[in-house]
């Protein structure tokens, strides 16, 4: 008995005790005791979707996708200085790339020349080169010390010279149209993302918008040229322009307009026996482009120039603008300055081209309006019929409304 009173006291003493402690939890838990030990580290993560500051590595582009680019500014500081280019690139899910080598961007950038003497308005680069004997534009590469690379997939370039200190440039003048544009290579397709600006400021009150893209996908499907890195005729034309000619004999212009004209003409050029063949030297040597036939009839001028096209508002100048450059890129049998016009005229600048051939001209009733002298006789013709089904007849006593016979 004593035993077990012995126990039962003892038991009673550790009830006790734990009461007490239990009671002790609810105070004050006094100060935090050092830090122990760092644990062994972690699992790794799976790696971040983009890094540095938002941009993916232009890298992860693959040649199945394409690359949006944008320019967002152009400044060029007073008197013709370096311009000054903002611009991004962007992946289909709009996400930046970053990490552009500097030598896969290549600029353009031309000014709009007003046209004078009633000839038409043209563009002029102000980047040159030489090739054999002639003065041609071209590009402009970037490098690394003028290509600011922000790391979300935008960028700034910064042109090598003031727009002045250029090589046959044209006079600057900050109160004209300018266009700039550029070109990546080595990636993934990119648009050209023809951008154009005043100086001065302000929108451009002067444009050159005469054939759009989708009247030659029409048939070309999608334009790619000098090694499938120009896509968009308004970034061509800053350097296919009437200041740019083959460097190699017999140096043919390769303005757009006679360019164009030619190589869809050539048939047409043909019959014209004092003619000699359109040929362009390239990097594969001389090509001669008198033998491409082109599928309708070369009259047909609307088949490009589409002026019901919001995005090409001078896509009528093919029928209001008459003179002799546009017009001798077919007509090449005519010696304008030597009385080679019908009836001996002799021309020594555009300014009387539209009295005959003007939208308005009444010269032979009209007869030699751009518009008139180029109608399709057949297509006239066919415009004054209509037709229309008025029955139909099934002539094996089937059914017509379920094809069976």
């Amino acid at each position: 008995m004593l035993y077990g009173g012995r126990r039962i006291a003892g038991l009673l003493a550790l009830v006790c005790t734990c009461a007490a402690l239990l009671s002790a939890c609810e105070g004050d838990t006094g100060d935090a005791g050092p830090a122990g030990p760092a644990g062994p580290p972690g699992a790794a993560g799976p790696p971040p979707s983009s890094s540095g500051s938002g941009g993916i590595p232009i890298s992860s582009v693959v040649d199945k996708d394409r690359i949006d680019a944008e320019i967002t500014n152009v400044t060029v500081p007073a008197g013709g200085g370096a311009p000054v280019v903002d611009f991004k690139l962007t992946n289909d899910l709009t996400q930046g790339l970053k990490g552009l080598p500097p030598g896969d961007v290549r600029f353009t950038i031309a000014q709009l020349r007003p046209g004078t003497a009633g000839g038409s308005s043209a563009w002029q680069s102000y980047i040159t080169k030489t090739d054999g004997s002639e003065l041609q534009a071209t590009t402009e590469t970037a490098t690394a010390e003028r290509l600011i690379d922000n790391g979300d997939g935008t960028y700034r370039y910064t042109f090598a010279k003031a727009l002045t200190a250029y090589t046959g440039a044209p006079a600057y003048d900050a109160t004209l149209t300018h266009r700039l544009g550029l070109e990546v290579r080595n990636n993934a397709p990119t648009n050209n993302a023809p951008f154009d600006f005043v100086p001065a400021g302000g929108s451009p009150t002067t444009e050159r918008l005469i054939v759009d893209n989708d009247n030659c996908q029409a048939c070309h499907d999608v334009l790619e040229f000098h090694g499938g890195a120009r896509f968009d005729t308004q970034y061509c034309v800053t350097c296919h322009n009437p200041h740019t000619k083959d460097g190699q004999a017999p140096n043919n212009s390769v303005d757009m307009k006679v360019l164009i004209h030619k190589i869809h003409g050539a048939a047409f050029l043909r019959t014209q026996t004092t003619v000699p063949p359109y040929v362009i030297n390239g990097h594969s040597g001389a090509d001669d482009f008198s033998q491409i036939v082109y599928p309708q009839d070369v009259r047909n001028c609307t088949t490009c120039h589409d002026e019901s096209d919001d995005d090409t508002p001078q896509a009528s100048n093919w029928r209001m603008v008459a003179n002799r450059e546009a017009c001798g890129t077919c007509h090449a049998n005519i010696d304008f300055a030597n009385g080679g016009h019908p009836g001996g005229l002799t021309f020594s600048d555009d300014t009387q081209c539209v009295d005959c051939h003007g939208p308005n001209a009444t010269v032979n009733g009209g007869a030699v309006q751009i518009a008139k002298a180029h109608e399709l006789p057949l297509a006239v013709q066919s415009s004054k019929f209509t037709f229309e089904v008025v029955d139909v007849t099934d002539a094996s006593g089937g059914s017509l409304e379920t094809g069976e016979v």
